[in-house]
């Protein structure tokens, strides 16, 4: 992959090295590169060449945009962006730590304590994006990075700022369908196509910390239409049913905040992590 990009070392190599592959998806590539001139290393996100139309490009710098605005200790931080051999590319941060979906992969569930923890953390994150007109979209355990300090928020590509005309996505996972977000954590209103507003962010953290207690995620299906479908005709398990041992407290705000209506929902970030204590 260095090799197909070689244009890019060569253009950034004043600055960045290149290391390794740290992490990809279908318009990206994420590089471990080392910083040269502040000797550190960080995460260099770069857009894949094919997917360099103008509304690739749009939605990459809208990315951008979007996160380097957010300055949080749970958002993972934008260091620096730029075009380099004619690739849009940007520099964040780098986190050691696995992302939940690894140590959920690994351990099947977490503690109690830990899994609130992190709700917490990227609960604070999402609190402060929502203030500043940002709606992420797309929560997901793959998103969430882990290190000694806490959890960290990555990943604005599906981000709706109110400060940025709306750019259609697709969704990979379900052809044929513009909608934005991960099946088995969105919304009903966001795979519906209606209008969305913080509560869908509440919503999707709700489903990551429902699979993070009892090792399932509350939706699911044996392919991406039946997952979404699933939101609409079924109510998650009670999640007692598989851990007893969660207080009676933090299921009755978790499944406030896996309601189906928003309005049933809670109305800020702010109190559902009240709510969990």
């Amino acid at each position: 992959m260095l090799r197909r990009l070689a244009g890019l070392e060569e253009a950034i190599s004043q600055r960045y090295t290149l290391l390794r592959v740290v992490g990809q998806g279908a318009s990206s590539i994420v590089y471990l590169a080392y910083d040269l001139e502040l000797s550190r290393r960080v995460a260099l996100k770069v857009l894949r060449p094919e997917r360099s139309t103008d509304t690739g490009a749009e939605r990459f710098l809208q990315e951008i945009r979007t996160a380097a605005r957010l300055v949080h200790p749970n958002i993972l931080e934008v260091y620096d962006a730029g075009v380099a051999g004619g690739f849009l590319y940007y520099v964040t941060r780098f986190v050691s730590g696995p992302s939940l979906r690894v140590r959920l992969n690994r351990l099947g569930t977490l503690g109690v304590r830990e899994a609130v923890r992190i709700a917490a953390d990227v609960g604070r994150g999402l609190s402060y994006a929502h203030h500043h007109g940002v709606i992420h979209r797309d929560v997901k355990p793959e998103n969430i990075l882990l290190d000694g300090a806490g959890a960290l928020l990555a990943d604005f590509g599906t981000a709706l700022s109110l400060r940025e005309p709306a750019l259609p996505r697709r969704n990979t996972t379900t052809p044929g369908l513009f909608v934005s977000g991960t099946p088995e954590y969105m919304s009903p209103e966001q795979i519906a196509g209606f209008a969305v507003d913080p509560r869908t962010d509440m919503y999707s953290l709700a489903c990551v910390l429902y699979e993070a207690l009892a090792g399932r995620p509350p939706f699911g299906g044996h392919d991406a239409r039946c997952v979404l479908a699933s939101h609409f005709l079924r109510r998650p398990h009670p999640l007692r049913a598989f851990r007893p041992e969660v207080p009676e407290e933090i299921c009755t705000a978790l499944h406030r905040a896996l309601s189906r209506d928003p309005d049933e929902r809670f109305c800020t970030m702010d109190q559902f992590l009240l709510a969990l204590g």
